[in-house]
């Protein structure tokens, strides 16, 4: 399994780029990125395109079909590596490795394994999926179909709540930094 931080993003919401904001002493990117190294042998970058985080070298793998979203730099990972992936987003402070592992290890025979949020949404950005998918993906780009909520309802998909990860309803695992008061909280949760 590789595991792939998504950060192809134009972080539009936030008003500079959230992958480069300072987080406990690094930059919310490489901060993600060092602690499932940790985790994983494997680790990659999904960007948009060879002019970002050039500091990552290698470890980048670059949108086949940029301006597409998620699923652009789900199947990018998913053709270039051959590997089955568990995706996470960049601009999830809180993603955890460990929990990443036990819910890969969920997965069974399923084509993906998702958790869901603390009200039963699955996160399509917080998931294992399987090698297999990469044509159906790139099926999905050229019909213009870029959704990875959408492509979900397409696979056999293995729903995992908080609790089976051992965390409760209102764990930060899968919040997000979206906008520049996101930003401030975290840096108040973490005594910044």
């Amino acid at each position: 399994m590789t595991v792939v931080i998504l950060a192809g993003g134009q972080s539009r919401r936030m008003g500079q780029d959230k992958m480069c904001l300072p987080v406990s002493g690094e930059t919310m990117l490489l901060r993600l990125y060092r602690r499932y190294g940790a985790v994983f042998p494997r680790v990659r970058v999904s960007v948009a395109d060879e002019s970002r985080y050039p500091e990552l070298g290698d470890a980048r793998i670059f949108d086949r079909y940029p301006g597409l979203g998620p699923l652009a730099g789900l199947h990018a990972a998913l053709a270039e590596t051959g590997d089955d992936i568990f995706l996470t987003a960049g601009d999830m402070p809180y993603s955890d490795p460990e929990k990443a592992a036990a819910l890969a290890t969920l997965c069974m025979d399923f084509e993906a394994c998702v958790l869901l949020d603390g009200e039963g949404r699955r996160e399509p950005l917080f998931g294992f999926y399987r090698a297999s998918l990469a044509e159906r993906a790139e099926q999905r780009l050229k019909e213009g179909r870029r959704g990875m909520v959408d492509f979900l309802r397409s696979l056999r998909v293995r729903e995992v709540t908080l609790a089976e990860l051992g965390e409760g309803a209102d764990s930060p695992l899968l919040r997000n930094v979206n906008e520049p008061g996101d930003y401030k909280k975290l840096r108040l949760e973490l005594g910044e």
